[in-house]
């Protein structure tokens, strides 16, 4: 009985190789390739399903769904399953594809690759497919089959020389259509040694995905993009992500940039840079670009690629992303025009008509005369009692520690929302917000910091004037200190626009000026409160 048995087996093998040798020569169509493994011994049924899968050259789901998941169900069911893969690639498959489309009413949020079609249910992706194919084959060969998809078209990629020549056979006896697989798995007495991969056709060139970022030299967040993003995207996509960067330079560039917003539905408070278009989505800020462009590199690639976005009109030419980084900018990259290595600005609601240099010189040397003044005036000793403080020092405090804190919450909200600030007629404040220095330490934002000053300034205040504790008679001093260290660091930052940066920040300007003026209106209480804790010791 055994001789018997493998004697059955060494015939079928036989046959099998030579059905395959003979039929070597049929071509397949370049578009399609319908995959049928028969089996030798009788079938209970003639129950078969027939689905139709789109693939896509160099789509790594596609080629796991037809290896991993489509291949082994063609080894359960044998000549019960019979698969149709299409590559829209090609011309053929592309219109195939869209008549698929349009006959089962497809919606535009589930047109990807791979797509798996049998009958009229629509599977999508390869966790989807793995997930919900194997039951659906057998609730139709249980239910006697299903022909192909109603598709307009289909029947040119089932005509001669469609089908192939399908894998050797393998000893199986299928009661799949009446038993559970997993009754009917042990009935297997021999497999192929090695089975062929279902692979897609070769098609065309690799896709490539287009996209255009807009920058400034100078803006931390585009530098970080630039580094951070589009650079290990490179590495990971090579010469299938065209990525090129276009430097905003001039007043004109800046106007094209927010026509170029426009024309995406933007208003000028939503543009600024990084400003990133793919397709027809635009990316704005170094928040929404890393959440959403790999994932739009991988639709777009799925889908064959995408086009460069047209734009045209701006100083600078578009470079390429690639080796560009914080230590080598792209505007040292490559060839570029003078006028695109001086400091850039970011886009401003209004073009500044001055730099503003000459008013922050004349701040700082403010800034600096004040605290000569206050320093001496501290530590002189008092030739008679000190006057008590007028009403008007008191209003004048909250007054300006209140609009000084509007300015630095406004600084604050530019920094970490990414957004362009309305700068006013003198000097650039969106140059200077971009710029490294708009960072303590690189980490945290200076209109943050000021937040912080001018609440604790105003908290210690309110303590002084509330409380009657040993706190309270210390305060005016701990209030002088804090406007003193807010005016140094003023001080500095006012130094670096002009001489660093390049570029003047009017609300920074504001903040120092407001910084200054609570110092001096802080120094009469501050010397009233040493000149108790000298009497008291």
């Amino acid at each position: 009985m055994k001789l018997h048995k493998v004697l059955a087996g060494l015939i079928a093998v036989s046959a099998g190789a030579l059905a395959l040798l003979l039929g070597g020569d049929a071509a397949p169509s370049a578009a399609a390739q319908v995959f049928v493994t028969p089996t030798p011994v009788p079938m209970p049924h003639d129950a078969v399903v027939r689905v139709v899968v789109f693939t896509m050259t160099g789509c790594l789901h596609c080629q796991e769904v037809l290896n991993e998941v489509l291949l082994p169900l063609q080894q359960t069911y044998g000549a019960q399953l019979e698969v149709l893969t299409v590559d829209v690639h090609q011309a053929d498959g592309a219109q195939l594809r869209e008549a698929a489309i349009e006959a089962l009413a497809i919606s535009k949020d589930r047109v990807s690759v791979p797509t798996l079609i049998v009958g009229d249910q629509v599977l999508v992706g390869s966790g989807e497919i793995a997930e919900q194919l194997p039951p659906l084959i057998k609730g139709h060969l249980r239910a006697g089959g299903i022909d192909w998809p109603a598709i307009s078209g289909i029947d040119a990629f089932l005509a001669p020389p469609a089908v192939t020549p399908s894998p050797p056979p393998y000893f199986k006896t299928c009661h799949a259509c009446e038993e559970d697989e997993a009754e009917a798995a042990p009935t297997r007495t021999a497999t192929p040694a090695a089975l062929p991969a279902i692979v897609a056709p070769p098609g065309p060139e690799k896709p490539i995905v287009h996209a255009v970022m807009f920058w400034m030299d100078g803006c931390a967040h585009c530098h970080d993009v630039i580094e951070n993003v589009l650079s290990p995207l490179h590495e990971k996509y090579g010469e299938q992500l065209d990525l090129q960067l276009i430097e905003v330079v001039t007043t004109e560039d800046i106007d094209r940039l927010y026509e170029v917003g426009a024309s995406f539905g933007l208003v000028k408070e939503q543009v600024g840079v990084p400003f990133l278009i793919i397709g027809n989505r635009a990316l704005v800020g170094a928040d929404q670009i890393p959440a959403e462009l790999p994932q739009l590199i991988e639709q777009h690639l799925a889908t064959g690629g995408v086009s460069s976005p047209p734009v045209s009109g701006f100083t600078s030419p578009a470079v390429s992303a690639a080796g560009c980084s914080v230590a080598t900018p792209c505007a040292d990259s490559a060839a570029q025009p003078e006028a695109a290595t001086t400091s850039a600005a970011t886009p401003a609601h209004v073009a500044p008509v001055s730099n503003g240099f000459a008013l922050a010189i004349a701040i700082m040397l403010g800034m600096v005369g004040a605290l000569i003044y206050s320093g001496f005036t501290l530590m002189r000793q008092p030739t008679s009692a000190l006057p008590v403080s007028a009403p008007w020092r008191d209003w004048a405090f909250v007054i300006l520690t209140l609009i000084g804190l509007g300015v630095a919450g406004y600084l604050a909200y530019v920094e970490t929302q990414a957004v362009p600030a309305i700068c006013g007629p003198v000097g650039d404040c969106n140059a200077v917000q971009s710029s490294a220095y708009a960072r303590l330490f690189g980490l945290l934002p200076i209109g943050v910091l000021g937040v912080i000053g001018y609440v604790s300034i105003l908290i210690t205040w309110l303590w002084g004037r509330l409380r009657s504790d040993r706190l309270s008679e210390v305060a005016p001093l701990i209030v002088f200190g804090l406007a003193a260290a807010g005016v140094l660091f003023s001080l500095y930052l006012t130094f670096l626009e002009p001489f660093v940066i390049g570029a003047v920040c009017a609300w920074c300007l504001t903040s120092a000026v407001i910084m200054t003026l609570l110092l001096l209106i802080t120094l009469s209480p501050a010397r009233r409160a040493l000149s108790k804790i000298q009497g008291a010791l």
